[in-house]
């Protein structure tokens, strides 16, 4: 089984991998293909990576305000 990082960083290469390739489709094809395959893997890329999560707290933050 794998553990939650590895997933992550699989799940952020795919992404990467999709945003390079919509960019080489519509660096070096014509205009319907770049319209028709690159664009969707442009956003299919800018969708696929990981959500943050929540971070614990520590100690020396803790009277501090949050902001956000």
């Amino acid at each position: 089984m794998m553990n939650r990082s590895a997933g992550r960083v699989i799940l952020a290469l795919v992404a990467g991998l999709a945003i390079g390739a919509g960019f080489d489709f519509d660096a070096f094809n014509s205009w319907w293909v770049a319209l028709s395959v690159g664009v969707p893997l442009i956003v299919v890329g800018f969708a696929l990576p990981p959500r943050a999560t929540r971070v614990l707290q520590s100690s020396s933050t803790a009277g501090s305000p949050r902001f956000g």
